[in-house]
């Protein structure tokens, strides 16, 4: 192994997190003078594993995420789950999918001058040895049955949001899920089934809310969203969309399931733990008042944030 692949794989395989790996992939990868631009997306596949979504991983410099054309040759990359390549202008685009366990986990998108088969070669090499560490990382920062991100990430994924409200003409907003009467689930069908109202829950998730938002399963049937590049006003709307969502899908076996939300729009000056002290109230309030409803905490009358829990919802 040459200085410059130990000096590599150093780098990559020191990194703490999918973020922090991702830009050390990004700047391994733009030494290279022929590479004049680079873009990572998470892959999520859609129902029956039709559509795929993609999510931009890491943070542009202007803040904001911008979507990728959905062009013949990503198609191809994604289901051929090899490297493709397009025009792109003056630039040629190459498609690189990286796959996780069972399936694509990552697409790489390098936009620069046309890569002779020994470069390709090398990025090849470099993403095996990205590969190996995300799989590594995504075991420790992802919930092993639904693939959302879990507990363990929730803080700092928060924290970085939090540093980026106010810098843009768009809020972001913290929701707790939580499913109704899942306990009635698993003591009517046993856990087996239970698991699979979990899994197509999380599947539920990862359709209905946007690549720029994180989806988290916080423990149990509990669920935590955080939604980013939200206009003003419309937090709670997105947030009762998908509740009608849940309520219209068929769960095999168990029929119907509903979700009561409990959500709280998030504001510099705060530390993460008041955000969730207020969205727990607001979703305390839901379940103890007809459940299969978002409840948001600015729109409580003081009356309604008063009071003890009772035990029945333990979040946090």
């Amino acid at each position: 192994m040459t200085q410059g692949c130990f000096s590599t794989v150093l780098k990559l395989t020191a990194q703490p997190d999918c973020f922090a790996l991702a830009n050390a992939l990004s700047e391994i990868l733009l030494l290279q003078p022929e590479i004049e631009g680079i873009r990572l997306f998470e892959v999520f596949d859609g129902e029956s594993g039709s559509a795929r979504m993609l999510r931009e991983v890491g943070e542009p410099e202007d803040g904001r995420k911008q979507r990728i054309e959905y062009t013949t040759a990503l198609s191809e990359a994604l289901a051929e789950k090899c490297r493709t390549s397009e025009l792109v202008g003056r630039m040629e685009r190459q498609y690189f999918p990286i796959p996780g366990d069972s399936a694509i986990k990552r697409l790489l998108v390098v936009d620069g001058v046309p890569l002779s088969r020994e470069q390709l070669d090398w990025i090849g090499n470099v993403l095996a040895v990205y590969r190996n560490h995300l799989l590594v990382l995504d075991r420790k920062d992802r919930d092993l049955l639904t693939g959302l991100m879990n507990r363990h990430t929730f803080e700092d994924r928060i924290m970085r949001v939090l540093s980026g409200v106010g810098k843009t003409d768009t809020g972001a907003w913290l929701a707790l899920l939580d499913i109704d009467h899942f306990k009635r689930v698993n003591d009517t069908y046993g856990h087996l089934y239970g698991d699979e109202v979990l899994l197509l829950f999380a599947r539920l998730m990862q359709r209905s809310f946007r690549y720029t938002d994180f989806l988290f399963r916080y423990g149990g049937e509990e669920f935590v969203v955080i939604l980013t590049e939200v206009p003003d006003g419309v937090g709670a709307a997105i947030l009762e969309r998908f509740r009608q969502s849940v309520e219209a899908f068929v769960f095999p076996t168990v029929g119907q399931v509903t979700v009561s939300i409990g959500c709280v729009r998030l504001e510099t000056g705060k530390l993460p733990d008041r955000f969730l002290d207020e969205a727990d109230r607001a979703l305390y309030f839901a379940k103890n008042n007809g459940r299969n409803q978002v409840i948001s905490f600015h729109d409580m009358d003081d009356g309604r944030s008063d009071g003890e829990h009772d035990g029945e919802v333990e979040l946090f």
